[in-house]
Formats: structure tokens, sequence, C-alpha cells
């Protein structure tokens, strides 16, 4: 259906900064079937049914930076 990658800075292959802003809604997909089975419950959905969902970060490593993150220094300071 689609894939649950909640930001994908393209790995090794890094990505130009101009796409960076709109990789956190890679997840879309995964979100959109979410959002129609919690619908469906609401509405009244009498089924059994499983929802299965692989989220993951695509990034060089867990340390890595994203576009947006804020960084908080020991003296106080924010970037």
């Amino acid at each position: 259906m689609g894939k649950g990658i909640t930001f994908d800075s393209g790995g090794y292959s890094i990505k130009q900064s101009a796409f960076m802003d709109s990789m956190k809604s890679d997840m879309g997909g995964a979100a959109t079937i979410t959002g129609a089975l919690a619908f469906a419950i609401t509405r009244g959905l009498n089924k059994r049914v499983k929802l299965y969902l692989c989220c993951a970060d695509n990034l060089i490593s867990g340390n890595a930076f994203k576009l947006g993150d804020i960084i908080h220094y020991r003296n106080g300071k924010n970037r």
C-alpha cells in the first residue's frame, strides 16, 4: 500500500536539500491506511483486521541530524 518511512534522507546517496523538506511525509501510505482503518472502526467495522506497519527512518546512523532538528548546546544555546 505504502511505505512507513518517517524520514528519508536517501541514506548514503544523500538527497539535495530542496527535496529534504518533503521527506517527512514519506510515510503517507502507512498513515493513510492507519487512518482509514481507524475511520472504519469508528463507523462500526465488525471484522477482525490485522494491521502491520513497518516504520523506520532512512538515515546514515542513529546519530544523524535531520533538517529541522533542534540542537541543544551545553551552554544553553539552541540552533
